[in-house]
């Protein structure tokens, strides 16, 4: 990750390409990419090994998916898609082709990626501040 700031830190923060936007309408097959720009990618991924192994390569999005699934670590999938305004995605560490353990989510809302809050802050939150 490029930036300094904890998890919790991500939290309060958002990110917004709106020159990128203008120029590529958000979709399944860009999305990764879009997200990739963000200060929440972590450049050190299966997903960034596999797309700079097929830069000067002509694959499809299905044939690099199914790289990515043959591969162990970390890496980011689309679990949830209704373009163009929302999109979820998945933070995951694969340890084997069926086995993976999600580490954290991200949705995009009208081309505004924002990182949700994991259980624990959500829990610390309402006890801290009463219900209204």
């Amino acid at each position: 990750m490029s930036s300094n700031l904890t998890e919790q830190e991500l939290t309060t923060v958002c990110f917004r390409d709106a020159q990128w936007l203008a120029m590529n309408p958000l979709v399944m097959e860009n999305v990764i990419e879009y997200f990739s720009i963000s200060q929440f990618y972590d450049k050190t991924c299966n997903n960034e090994t596999i797309k700079m192994q097929s830069r000067f390569n002509q694959f499809e999005t299905v044939e690099m998916n199914k790289g990515l699934h043959d591969m162990t670590g970390i890496e980011y999938e689309v679990t949830l898609a209704m373009p163009p305004q929302l999109f979820v995605i998945v933070k995951q560490n694969r340890r084997s082709p069926k086995i993976v353990i999600p580490v954290q989510y991200y949705y995009i809302i009208n081309g505004t990626i924002y990182q949700a809050p994991n259980a624990y802050m959500l829990f610390a939150n309402r006890i801290v501040k009463p219900w209204i």
